[in-house]
């Protein structure tokens, strides 16, 4: 599993949380970029119109196989008529997509936020902020402006210290498209769509990728020890900071047990 903390390079530090940053990927990166992903009665590329089975890949390769890229996405989305003739992706292609992989997708809103200023809009975008503030990343059908001239997907994954939105963006690696105020995700967002990045970080996940990396017969002692150790630095860590939720503390959890882990497997191993 692919774990890794993110420090948005803007401030070097997070808003109040720990958030899973996910694997980067380009639609336009050379291997895959002019690959067909073409619906009947059209011609298009992977690089043209592939945001959406990106931002999946990306999802994918961070939670459960690191070996997924575009290339694989987009031939699903295809092969399961996921391809909307002349445009991008149908939105239901993630819930399907995530299904494929164990990994639970969600569609948050039924209709359009784009450019909605009331009750009804604000209620949507508080409630898809507060999935990222728990640690879940959401996938976001963008209107035009900052992000498209038209309609794109891109991921959101966290805050950084002002409160910004970090984000990957399948199309681009500029820092206006990466970090960006709230206000603007939110008064040009279309549509989320929720990745519950908590339910596929379990236990037996980190224990098994410890046991493969490190090859040791006693791998189940071991893990425990550094599962104890690390136990008690998170409650530490709370006692710090008791806003902050239990789960996204995990993440971190997780990566100090694993660094400890590996020192008790070198002293098991002599």
């Amino acid at each position: 599993m692919f774990i890794k903390l993110n420090n948005c390079g803007q401030d070097g530090t997070l808003k109040e949380g720990i958030y899973l940053k996910p694997i980067s990927y380009l639609q336009t990166d050379p291997k895959w970029a002019n690959i067909d992903y073409s619906a009947k009665g059209e011609k298009t590329t992977v690089g043209a119109s592939g945001c959406g089975p990106s931002c999946m890949a990306m999802v994918i390769a961070t939670l459960k196989n690191k070996n997924v890229t575009p290339k694989d996405t987009c031939a699903w989305a295809l092969s399961h008529r996921f391809k909307a003739p002349n445009q991008g992706t149908y939105y239901s292609y993630f819930a399907p997509q995530g299904k494929a992989y164990d990994i639970s997708v969600a569609q948050l809103n039924g209709s359009s936020l784009y450019g909605k200023a009331n009750q009804w809009a604000n209620d949507y975008h508080a409630k898809a902020l507060a999935e990222v503030e728990k640690g879940n990343m959401v996938i976001c059908c963008m209107g035009k402006g900052n992000w498209t001239r038209s309609g794109h997907f891109i991921l959101w994954y966290g805050l950084d210290a002002k409160s910004r939105a970090l984000i990957n963006d399948p199309n681009s690696t500029k820092a206006e498209r990466t970090c960006a105020d709230l206000s603007l995700l939110q008064s040009q967002v279309k549509y989320y769509f929720v990745v519950d990045v908590a339910g596929c970080q379990s236990h037996s996940d980190n224990y098994n990728s410890v046991k493969e990396k490190y090859e040791f017969d006693d791998a189940t002692m071991a893990y425990l020890e550094a599962y104890k150790y690390a136990d008690s630095l998170f409650a530490l860590m709370l006692q710090d900071n008791k806003n902050m939720q239990k789960y996204q503390l995990n993440t971190i959890l997780y990566i100090l047990g694993y660094q400890y882990g590996k020192q008790v497997f070198e002293k098991l191993n002599k």
